[in-house]
């Protein structure tokens, strides 16, 4: 084979290997830039569920670190995690208050979008005993209710702190068949 020939056939070779170098390259940088857009899922230590028995329990734990001045459920506040769960799931929650300088609470409300409350007790719970008392430093306090498809807040109703950002998403969904967290940002300090 000539030279000229040669070279003509390294030169095809190189440009073949090139592409598929330009294609892999392009696949990761695409499949990288996807997973930081994406939420992250998981399913955290704070949660143990029964599939059969269509049950799911959350420890939530308010002031878990300093973020948000305390005002925090296990790290995370406002709309740093979406807690999803099966509707017609039965659902039990405890709230362990760790802040020894202000108590805390929760219940299901609904989401707000311009006037959050300065306070919410019970009574204002839209989900049938979906709340805590008041808790002081380390008291603990449960609720159980039944999940009804919608989208909610679980919101601190002491005076002052759900308007400062203690609340998290909370949905119950048809759609989906195990409970699951979802992160909204990546996050560090928090409780998984």
């Amino acid at each position: 084979m000539p030279p000229e020939a040669e070279l003509l056939q390294c030169l095809q070779l190189s440009k073949s290997i090139l592409r598929v170098l330009l294609f892999i390259f392009c696949f990761i940088t695409i499949s990288a830039c996807t997973q930081l857009i994406k939420p992250n899922i998981f399913e955290p230590s704070w949660m143990v569920y029964d599939k059969q028995e269509k049950q799911v329990s959350f420890e939530l734990v308010a002031a878990w670190n300093a973020k948000n001045n305390g005002y925090n459920f296990n790290g995370y506040f406002q709309d740093d995690v979406t807690i999803k769960v099966p509707s017609g799931w039965s659902v039990s929650m405890t709230l362990i208050n760790l802040d020894a300088n202000a108590p805390h609470s929760v219940l299901v409300s609904e989401p707000y979008t311009d006037d959050i409350p300065e306070e919410l007790t019970g009574e204002f719970a839209v989900l049938s005993r979906a709340y805590t008392e008041t808790l002081y430093a380390n008291e603990r306090g449960s609720m159980k209710f039944k999940a009804k498809a919608g989208e909610y807040w679980l919101f601190c109703g002491v005076k002052g702190h759900g308007i400062n950002g203690m609340w998290v998403k909370f949905k119950a969904d048809k759609n989906i068949k195990l409970p699951l967290i979802e992160i909204k940002k990546e996050l560090i300090d928090i409780r998984r």
